[in-house]
């Protein structure tokens, strides 16, 4: 694929068992990947290894992941990671807030290998290109 040699995500997810089949589905495809179970844990990890992509779920408590969005986006040094919004509600999405905020994308969850390809082939191909 060219590009960068190392493929980091970060997958910022509460959900104890949808971090860890997450991760595990990504190291499958051969990816690099870093968890947080959340959002302040998240946005440090994200401000130290600068991953190339981020997927984010979007209800956690004390930071959402509209919160987490919000933070990375005016912060310089992670603004253009391409992020990744994961939801269990797809259809309740504050959309408007979302584009304003400049997210790459979503995905519902729980998701299967195939979601999480599909959603992410977009942001592989421009990251990774």
């Amino acid at each position: 694929m060219g590009g960068k040699s190392m493929r980091n995500i970060l997958i910022i997810n509460d959900n104890d068992d949808i971090l860890k089949s997450m991760i595990l589905m990504l190291q499958k495809l051969g990816f690099i990947v870093r968890g947080a179970k959340d959002g302040v844990t998240g946005l440090r990890l994200a401000a130290a290894s600068k991953p190339d992509i981020i997927l984010c779920d979007e209800m956690m408590p004390f930071i959402s992941g509209y919160s987490v969005l919000t933070a990375l986006r005016v912060n310089p040094e992670t603004a253009t990671i391409p992020f990744l919004m994961v939801t269990m509600s797809p259809g309740l999405m504050n959309h408007n807030l979302l584009e304003a905020l400049r997210v790459d994308g979503y995905l519902p969850q729980p998701c299967t290998m195939p979601d999480l390809v599909e959603a992410l082939r977009p942001l592989a191909l421009s990251v990774w290109h």
